[in-house]
């Protein structure tokens, strides 16, 4: 038995659809539109209390701005989502963007140096320096992979920090229980997690996920 959702999928759901949307249309250089699409998801997830979605979100408009060459608003998106995910440790999150991300939190990282970036977000120096670690990390294992003639996928929509944490607990074995307990979640959500994780890895169960995550070396 499976746990994809039947019936009209949650607003979530639909909102994270949406956003794969408009990374392929930045994907595509279709930087309007995908930026016309933005501001209506962030607001929803902003409704809804999704924080992970409002960085997610914010990355993207982020991205959309810095490939106009508007630098300014850019790099003050990029700080509020920085100041929104550093209690949360969130670094797999920027990671995922790419290197088009790289080279604006490194743009973000002189304007802290500097005190020149958006006063509203007080940035940490040591938090972006911790992001731009894990990009030189991500490369160097990319590099090592491509060297050995290893296949590289990506995730169109990458997992979360919390999807990827329910992801290694399923590899070992726990039950939905156990897991719900572990994080200390209620059931409910961890099945929206599970579903989403499920949507994002194009599978259907648990042993398809795990093989799908170690194909993509998420494992």
């Amino acid at each position: 038995m499976t746990e994809q959702p039947t019936g009209n999928p949650p607003p979530i759901w639909r909102e994270e659809q949406q956003r794969v949307r408009t990374r392929l249309l930045l994907n595509d250089n279709q930087i309007e539109a995908a930026l016309a699409m933005l501001p209506p998801l962030l607001e929803s997830a902003e409704t809804q209390e999704y924080l992970w979605g409002m960085i997610k979100i914010l990355l993207l408009q982020a991205r959309a701005f810095q490939a106009q060459g508007r630098r300014t608003q850019a790099l003050s998106l990029l700080a509020r989502a920085l100041v929104l995910a550093e209690p949360e440790g969130f670094v797999r999150t920027f990671v995922d963007e790419g290197p088009p991300l790289k080279t604006l939190v490194l743009m973000a990282r002189d304007a802290v140096q500097k005190g020149s970036l958006d006063a509203a977000y007080p940035v940490s120096a040591t938090y972006v320096q911790q992001i731009l670690v894990a990009f030189t990390s991500d490369e160097q294992t990319q590099e090592g992979q491509a060297g050995s003639g290893s296949d590289i996928y990506v995730l169109a929509d990458p997992l979360s920090e919390r999807e990827l944490e329910i992801l290694r607990l399923i590899a070992t074995g726990k039950s939905n229980q156990e897991i719900a307990e572990e994080l200390v979640i209620a059931m409910s959500t961890l099945k929206t997690h599970i579903n989403r994780m499920y949507s994002k890895l194009a599978v259907r169960n648990r042993t398809q996920a795990i093989a799908q995550a170690r194909k993509l070396l998420l494992l």
